[in-house]
This record gives C-alpha cells, structure tokens and sequence, in this order.
C-alpha cells in the first residue's frame, strides 16, 4: 500500500511506489503532483486494485473536475475507485460530484448509520 498525502516526504512516498502497490490511497492534489513530477507514476497507477481518494469535496467545490477525471481515467477499470470525504456533501455537492464523475451508482455512508459514534 503506498499513503500519497501532502506534508509528507515526497521522497518517501515515491519509494513506496516503487514496491509497485495494489492499493494507493491519497489526496487529489498530491496524487497530481506525482502524476506530473514522476516518470513512473502513470505505470504505477495502471498495476493497482484499489484507489481511494480522500477530500474529493474540495476538488468539486474547487471545480477542478478536470484534474479528478484525469486520474480515475489512468486507473484500469477493473480497479475499485473509492471517494472520500470527511465533511457531509450538500446535495447539490453530490449531484456535481456525479456529473463531473460520470457515474451511474452513487452511495454516500454515515458514519452515524454505520453505528460509529
């Protein structure tokens, strides 16, 4: 598993990579960074099981929607795309969220209707 997160080392993280991982989790901003600074990156990304993107809201309510497609389109489509967010998306949120995605099937989970208090 490689953690691609800003305020880390960016050095570490790409040595994580290097262990070729079937599971990337990250935030947008930092997985763009490494898709623009690191030759391999792309490679990496192709060889994954699992993606999970975490503070997506913010790239929605940034209208950055573009960057978001760019890195699930490098992403095999047998890989599972998982969005987080920590904040509660407003519905109008959702509904970009959607439509900038172009997904059919959209489940949003409460922490609180999964019984975490």
């Amino acid at each position: 598993m490689a953690s691609l997160i800003g305020g880390l080392s960016l050095l570490d993280q790409q040595k994580q990579l290097d262990d070729i991982p079937h599971v990337i989790v990250g935030t947008p901003g930092r997985v763009l960074q490494l898709l623009r600074t690191h030759e391999s990156f792309q490679k990496y990304l192709k060889n994954i099981e699992y993606l999970v993107l975490d503070e997506v809201d913010r790239m929605v309510q940034t209208n950055i929607n573009e960057d978001l497609q760019k890195i699930l389109a490098l992403v095999p489509g047998q890989a599972r795309k998982v969005l987080t967010s920590a904040t509660v998306l407003e519905t109008d949120l959702t509904s970009s969220l959607q439509q900038a995605l172009q997904v059919t099937s959209f489940q949003q989970i409460s922490l609180c209707d999964a019984g975490v208090p």
